[in-house]
């Protein structure tokens, strides 16, 4: 495939303007786990077709692989050392504009239909919605995406004729611990049997997974065979949110965006989770973008863009004027989703890892490998070609993405004329951005909350 190359010829109805807009959130969804983006295994059918009158980012990244501040970034097209929510359990300042505020402040309706309660309304992610909808009882603390989804159509149902509005759908299901859904376990086994040996040599030679750290191929294929049983349950229930946009007659307005906040080790670099580090199996997450209109589209991009790019993009294709009150991160994809509309301005990713509580070191005897935990801060950045890893208390890495994309050979002492370069705009950004959020104090939620995180395993 050609990246940024139109896979079909037939235009669409560039200036439909968006009178919905629809924002779907993954959590924890790897781009390399979809069938849409290539991989061998039909996790995702629905993304498949939706592919066909989209636009596909093939390089699009998050702003860090952790859940609250990755939405954060989102919503407010700013990056965590700007925001300041730098990590689950921290609250988002009322003194930051969001998408949804905008929104809401010309006119549209505002819904979140979210699969857990320990991120976002207590963070401050609720700011400008008018329905917020979180899974609710005692001990319970997610739900499936079927009941989100459920929840969203209902409320899309309750929309009057003509009634602008912006629905955001966060769906939680590829997050650890799996727990996938017999009939998706089923299908995928049935794929999986007719060719294991293939699978597993796609996994080491295409994802450059060392299985044996895994138990093995058997054991690899087990557990990664959970993860995209849970992402396949997802795709299922997303084909159920856009039928209900056709069946509403809203489909045609309406600006429908499907992405994750991040992705997630599962092997590799010898790592399962997520927040530690910035490889892309962490930051690289997928991201279609169906525009309003009836005349199909389908293209795919391989420009590097980040999450942050999504508010100015939706403010742009809504007609919303987008005079922020402080200057922001983002850029909007329009001239990338409507070739012709303007010069994209883009071209690099920056990211940065997590802050780790000091009192949460691991004990002396625990691989530091394997610890979800690591000293000091760490920022990457990347423009397509190549990438820096910056640790304040580690080792440096650079990576050639063109010819390593999976970041198995570190370059930092190779003598590349770009590692000097992508050093020194990654540590002017650094400055830049840290300075924009120096007079914000990061806030945490209640000490109830705080502990509720740990117990399920969301180190602070």
């Amino acid at each position: 495939m050609a990246l940024g190359m139109s896979l079909l010829g037939c235009g669409r109805d560039a200036q439909v303007r968006a009178d919905h807009v629809v924002l779907v959130t993954i959590d924890t969804l790897r781009a390399d786990h979809l069938s849409a983006y290539g991989y061998p295994r039909p996790t995702s059918p629905f993304l498949e077709r939706l592919r066909g009158e989209s636009v596909l980012f093939m390089r699009a990244f998050a702003s860090m692989p952790t859940t609250a501040p990755s939405h954060a970034s989102m919503l407010t097209a700013l990056h965590p050392i700007a925001h300041r929510v730098l990590k689950n359990g921290q609250v988002l300042d009322a003194s930051f504009v969001t998408l949804a505020e905008m929104l809401r402040g010309h006119g549209f309706r505002t819904a979140a239909f979210a699969s857990t309660n320990m991120h976002f309304k207590v963070g401050g992610l609720d700011q400008g919605f008018d329905t917020f909808d979180e899974p609710a009882g005692i001990g319970v603390y997610t739900r499936p995406a079927d009941q989100t989804v459920e929840r969203a159509i209902e409320w899309l149902h309750g929309l009057a004729s003509g009634e602008r509005a912006f629905l955001w759908v966060h769906v939680f299901d590829p997050h650890t611990p799996y727990d996938p859904h017999p009939e998706q376990r089923e299908r995928l086994a049935f794929h999986a049997t007719r060719d294991a040996e293939g699978y597993v040599r796609f996994l080491r030679e295409q994802h450059h997974l060392d299985v044996d750290f895994l138990g093995g191929a058997d054991a690899a294929v087990e557990l990664l065979s959970e993860y995209d049983a849970e992402v396949l349950f997802v795709d299922d229930q997303l084909r159920r949110l856009d039928d209900a946009l056709h069946e509403r007659g809203l489909a045609d307005h309406t600006l429908f965006i499907v992405t994750a906040d991040h992705g997630e080790g599962l092997g590799n670099h010898r790592f399962l989770g997520h927040g530690k580090h910035l490889y892309n199996e962490h930051l690289r997450v997928p991201l279609l973008v169906r525009l309003p209109g009836r005349a199909p589209h389908a293209q795919a991009v391989g420009d590097v863009v980040q999450l942050v790019d999504l508010l100015p993009t939706v403010l742009e294709l809504a007609a919303v004027p987008s005079a922020m009150p402080y200057p922001i991160h983002g850029t909007s994809l329009a001239p990338l989703l409507r070739p012709g509309s303007g010069a994209w301005a883009g071209a690099i990713a920056f990211a940065q890892r997590r802050d780790f509580a000091p009192e949460n070191r691991p004990a002396a005897d625990v691989d530091p490998a394997q610890a979800n935990y690591e000293e000091g801060q760490a920022f990457a950045l990347q423009d397509g070609r190549f990438k820096y890893i910056l640790r304040t208390a580690g080792a440096h890495e650079f990576y050639d993405l063109a010819e390593d994309p999976y970041e198995t050979h570190d370059r930092i002492a190779g003598g590349d004329a770009a590692v000097g370069a992508l050093r020194g705009q990654l540590v002017e950004l650094i400055a830049r951005h840290g300075r924009e959020g120096a007079n914000v104090e990061p806030k945490s939620v209640d000490a109830e909350t705080i502990e509720r995180l740990k117990s399920l395993g969301y180190l602070q």
